[in-house]
């Protein structure tokens, strides 16, 4: 999955960056095409049910390092639709499942600008499809279920952010069901 993921944003990548420069995809106006990113951290609260008699686990709150990335278009100035990802580190959710784990939300999202200039306060709301993989280990199987997230930012100076969001998703294996909630503070760097 993970392999397959970076192979697909790689050639994305890979033709964007040959397209012509008379696209003026990054000419300084919020209005056109949109690619940004963003770092930071947050808490990773979550718990854990055994199907199918839903025997928990107790919940559990984890520190995580995040990360976010969109691509898309901005109708005007004020209103960008994207595509996004958001994704948190965890290790070791389960004693029988020791490793790395990728908790993220792959969405269709809007973010609203109440300004024309900075800095400017934006709203940001999404939905998607909430996973848990281990992209390290194919021996620990992934999860897949629905999620969204809203966010609050502020934009100090052009293409330069931070953002804090609630990222919500629920996921599901074949013996499992993890259900997460993400309070999370990122940087952020747009282009447009």
């Amino acid at each position: 999955m993970t392999v397959k993921r970076f192979i697909i944003s790689f050639l994305a990548m890979s033709v964007l960056s040959a397209l012509p420069t008379q696209s003026k995809a990054f000419d300084g106006n919020r209005k056109g095409f949109i690619l940004g990113g963003g770092l930071g951290f947050g808490s990773v609260m979550f718990s854990i049910t055994e199907k199918p008699f839903l025997d928990g686990l107790p919940s559990q709150s984890r520190f995580s390092f995040m990360g976010s990335f969109k691509i898309g278009y901005a109708v005007n100035d004020h209103l960008e639709i994207y595509i996004g990802d958001k994704e948190s580190l965890l290790t070791d959710i389960l004693p029988t499942r020791a490793g790395l784990y990728v908790y993220g939300l792959l969405s269709v999202g809007v973010s609203y600008y109440f300004r024309n200039s900075t800095p400017t306060p934006y709203l940001s709301t999404g939905i998607g499809k909430s996973y848990l993989v281990a992209p390290l280990d194919r021996d620990l199987e992934s999860w897949f279920g629905n999620g969204l997230y809203a966010g609050i930012g502020l934009e100090l100076e052009k293409h330069l952010g931070v953002e804090f969001e609630l990222v919500y998703g629920k996921p599901e294996s074949d013996n499992y069901i993890f259900e997460g909630l993400v309070p999370r503070l990122l940087f952020v760097l747009s282009g447009y």
